[in-house]
């Protein structure tokens, strides 16, 4: 393994490379395919064919970095009512896909009022089957 890593390994001289099995969140084996992109998810595959078009888009606006309702109420086309986008936030979190924490929401004209944030889980990164950015906050 060192010998095949080694080509990628020009930033250092003392090179350490630790290889192991892949878990899901639950420590478990990963034993299904990575998706690099939100295009190549397989939204036919059980664990996310129950998943809605809203509850999708819900979750596309949260693969950055989490985010308040209010931006995630903003950024989803043709979606003004931010009573049903609370809705589909808080039915994801139900099923352990989304969490949420409650700080200031920085919503213009309200910079210091309280909102949810809303961030991606790691069970709900194994139910997309993309992998977790390391800076993902």
């Amino acid at each position: 393994m060192r010998r095949a890593l080694t080509v990628y390994a020009a930033f250092g001289i003392y090179i350490s490379f630790t290889a192991s099995p892949v878990r899901d969140s639950r420590g478990q084996l990963w034993r299904r395919p990575f998706y690099r992109t939100w295009q190549e998810v397989d939204w036919d595959a059980p664990c996310r064919s129950r998943l809605s078009e809203p509850e999708r888009e819900v979750l596309a606006c949260l693969l950055d970095a989490a985010e308040p309702t209010w931006i995630v109420a903003s950024a989803l086309t043709g979606s003004s009512d931010r009573a049903a986008v609370e809705e589909i936030l808080r039915g994801l979190e139900e099923q352990g896909l989304l969490s949420s924490v409650i700080e200031e929401g920085g919503e213009p004209g309200g910079e210091g009022e309280l909102d949810h944030w809303w961030a991606v889980t790691d069970g709900g990164w194994d139910v997309l089957g993309l992998i977790k950015p390391p800076t993902y906050r």
